[in-house]
């Protein structure tokens, strides 16, 4: 997954599962949401984004990058794409 680099970190794109509408965000979305809030990094979605693939944006300060939620995150997204 491509990172958009920054001055204090990056951004990011992650896959989503697809079960979101445009009234209700995905179940993917509000668990990858509730992980990453525990270690302060807010995620956001947007349905029928980039044709249709919906996916979960974040962005990552560096001192965050090696955080073990983060890594498991992104581990899980890899094996999605």
């Amino acid at each position: 997954m491509p990172m958009w680099p920054r001055l204090d970190g990056c951004y990011v794109y992650i896959p989503d599962d697809g079960t979101g509408d445009s009234d209700e965000p995905s179940d993917r979305f509000r668990r990858v949401g509730e992980q990453l809030r525990q270690i302060g990094v807010e995620a956001s979605w947007s349905f029928n984004y980039n044709a249709g693939a919906n996916p979960i944006g974040l962005a990552i300060p560096k001192e965050k990058l090696k955080d073990p939620i983060l890594t498991e995150v992104l581990k899980e997204s890899y094996d999605l794409a």
